[in-house]
Formats: structure tokens, C-alpha cells, sequence
């Protein structure tokens, strides 16, 4: 799993996306049952939280700095597909919130993610598979 992140509320998260149907990018957390780590809880960039879904297995990635009007980098991961923000990408903000990497005509529109509300910025990073 690619981690994306630590904070106090939720500890360890990880890069994921929702159940097929509509999926989206996701902030996957997790929690200890007998002592080990289980998945918990898909949380998307609006806020909607999910009960399964899928995360991103590691395989070898890195993390590349980009900003709006910038091109796609090749092998980025695609987590889902709307009809308003076009295609959704994984990304980060901040060096530790996922966030969704939209992206129309293969550049990046904004990075969208969600803490206390939904929230977009120009710049952040996208997750691009290396293997």
C-alpha cells in the first residue's frame, strides 16, 4: 500500500478509490483489530465516506510536483472519471492530504481534497507509477 500520509485523527492513511460504480479518489484509513491493522474507512475528496473500495497496491511510485495547465505525467494513476471535473487522478496536498487530480485535455485543472469542507488549490502532487 502507498501511504499518504499521517495525522492525529486518523494516523497512518493510504492512497485508494471508492467502489466501482461512480469511483473516486480516497484518503484510506485504517484501524487495529487484535493487534494488527485492518482496513477502516474509504473517505473521498467530497467528504462521502464508503465502507470498501480499493487501494493502491505499492509496486514502485514516487510523487512528482505539478500545477494547473501542466501536462499529465505518463503512468499517473487514474481513479475515476466525472462529468464536470473530467478525469480524476491521485494526488496529495500539503505533503500529506490525498486529493484528486483533475485533469481535462491530459493537463491538470486543479487538486481538490477535503477537510473540513471541499477545497481546490493550484498546485500539489500526483502519484505516478514507476513499475
Amino acid at each position: 500500500m502507498i501511504r499518504a500520509g499521517i495525522d492525529a485523527v486518523d494516523g497512518h492513511f493510504y492512497f485508494g478509490r471508492s467502489s466501482p460504480g461512480c469511483p473516486k479518489p480516497c484518503k484510506v484509513t485504517t484501524k487495529t483489530v487484535n493487534y494488527q491493522p485492518v482496513l477502516d474507512c474509504w473517505k473521498t475528496v467530497s467528504g462521502e465516506q464508503a465502507l470498501s473500495g480499493e487501494i493502491l497496491q505499492d509496486t514502485g511510485h514516487e510523487l512528482v510536483r505539478a500545477k494547473t495547465g501542466d501536462p499529465v505525467p505518463p503512468n499517473a494513476v487514474m481513479a475515476g472519471l466525472s462529468d464536470s471535473d473530467g478525469t480524476l487522478y491521485l494526488g496529495r496536498v500539503g505533503g500529506s492530504i490525498p486529493c484528486a487530480v483533475s485533469a481535462e485535455s491530459d493537463r491538470i485543472k486543479y487538486f481538490c481534497f477535503y477537510t473540513d469542507r471541499v477545497k481546490q488549490v493550484e498546485s500539489g502532487e500526483i502519484v505516478v507509477l514507476t513499475k
